[in-house]
């Protein structure tokens, strides 16, 4: 027999969605869908009844279309409440009940809000190489789309319009013969000028730093800078892992390695500001076409060394204070920038974290080698550590992981398997959905290399398919 368990529904969206919070009784069998219907469309119960005349005092609500998802103490709702509150049920699985230390005799509060739209592939632009990185250009705040750079395995770089995504800039051979490893796309505030960041791998590993100028709407580059040949000739793997101070982006952060003499990987802080950059970016200017211009460049070392063994794998500039490394020895490493030193080491027992994103200052995102991706909360205690959450739908290695720092629970996870999921972190059971691609048909061997938020509702990757895929969230 169906039993019955007494709930309230709350929720902070705007008034006329918001029901009266009076205790309800409902079956324990009920569905995610049969919530819904309780609360707004279940016309032939007397719970209906109840509702709409508790609602009548905020006249008519339409909600035809709406799609609501549903939590009890944080946690989603992906099957029956029945399913949830059984202590016969599959181990596999967990009980919402039992995860929060809920009697069946108890109130239960459960929380309601609109579900997301399901992202819809907009732009798929092919391209003659392999995508290894996307960066749209970075400020303190990315509320909204801005233009965005892709660097390729053949070396090249080009800049991309924000709204029809049409080519505005293609750099050939920034970096001769090498892959394009990673890419910053900045504002730079000391210098007032919007910079282009870009490190290699081998044979010629090398940071390089240039200036993206718009003019007549017309796009032109000038590289002003980059890493001291002598200085860094005995690296091994190249330069990787760049990543910007959060609140001064004149500093940024690399990683790399030095040859088997001493192959200790280290973090090195570079500093862009008007002494290191301006005097060489003083330069003519040929209007038209795009050319690159032959001018003085300025080598730079960096502005501080930091010692990480290890093997980097992964990195996140993510305090002001605070650097996040994921390495090749299954740890991750809380870097403090201005004592030069390891604060702490997270953990020692995973996989090895093959890319990394944080949530404000004390939620951390792994992604690992063995397709999964963990969330981890730095607050807790070192003898208490373990991850929060783990989230389970890719089949291959995790290449990307991407929090939208403008909508609250939302992350995005690119791998090896040619997918990119979508994600509430409050989900681990499954992703709020797998985007599909335009050109999805084209490629049987397809790996996701490049994975980016292009403002809130704007999501770019690219990969082995040799196309930009852009999808949307409005």
């Amino acid at each position: 027999m169906t039993s019955e368990v007494q709930v309230v529904f709350k929720t902070n969206l705007p008034e006329e969605f918001q029901a009266p919070e009076v205790q309800i009784s409902i079956g324990t069998s009920s569905t995610n869908k049969e919530l819904t219907q309780v609360q707004f469309s279940f016309k032939e119960q007397l719970i209906f009844q109840i509702l709409k005349q508790l609602l009548a005092d905020n006249g008519d609500v339409d909600i035809k279309g709406k799609k609501f998802n549903f939590m009890v103490n944080n946690v989603f709702i992906t099957t029956s409440v029945q399913e949830y509150s059984s202590h016969s049920f599959k181990q596999s699985q967990y009980s919402i009940l039992d995860k929060q230390s809920i009697q069946n005799e108890e109130l239960i509060e459960i929380y309601y809000q609109f579900s997301l739209e399901k992202p819809k592939p907009t732009h798929s632009m092919p391209q003659e190489e392999w995508i290894s990185t996307i960066k749209s250009l970075s400020h303190i705040l990315n509320e909204k789309a801005k233009t965005y750079a892709v660097g390729f395995f053949n070396g090249d770089v080009k800049i991309f319009n924000k709204k029809d995504h049409k080519e505005l800039l293609s750099i050939k051979q920034l970096h001769q013969d090498s892959i394009i490893q990673d890419a910053l796309f900045l504002k730079n505030d000391a210098l007032d000028k919007k910079l282009l960041v870009t490190c290699s791998t081998l044979p010629n590993s090398e940071l390089r730093v240039s200036e993206i100028i718009e003019r007549d709407r017309k796009y032109h580059f000038n590289q002003i800078a980059q890493s001291k040949h002598d200085e860094y000739s005995n690296i091994n793997d190249g330069f990787k892992c760049l990543g910007s101070n959060p609140m001064n982006n004149e500093f940024i952060c690399s990683a790399y390695q030095t040859n088997d003499s001493a192959p200790e990987k280290a973090i090195l802080i570079w500093r862009l500001n008007k002494q290191h950059l301006e005097d060489s970016s003083q330069k003519q200017l040929k209007m038209g076409e795009m050319k690159r211009l032959k001018t003085n460049i300025t080598y730079i070392s960096a502005h501080q060394n930091i010692t990480c063994g290890g093997g980097i794998q992964s990195m996140k500039w993510a305090t002001p204070s605070r650097i996040y490394v994921g390495c090749s020895d299954h740890s991750v490493k809380i870097v403090n920038v201005e004592q030069a030193q390891i604060e702490e080491v997270l953990f020692t027992t995973y996989k090895v974290p093959t890319c990394i994103d944080s949530i404000q200052e004390t939620l951390l995102l792994t992604g690992h080698e063995d397709a999964t991706v963990k969330l981890w909360d730095i607050r807790t205690g070192v003898a208490e550590r373990k991850y929060k959450s783990q989230y389970e739908s890719h089949k291959s290695w995790i290449s990307q992981v991407k929090v939208n720092s403008n909508v609250e629970n939302v992350f995005v996870s690119g791998s090896y398997d040619g997918t990119v999921k979508m994600w509430d972190l409050r989900n681990e059971e499954r992703p709020l959905a797998t985007l599909k691609r335009k050109n999805e048909g084209n490629s049987d061997d397809y790996k996701v290399f490049a994975l980016e938020w292009n403002g809130a509702s704007q999501i770019l990757s690219g990969g082995s398919d040799s196309h930009i895929s852009v999808h949307s969230l409005a």
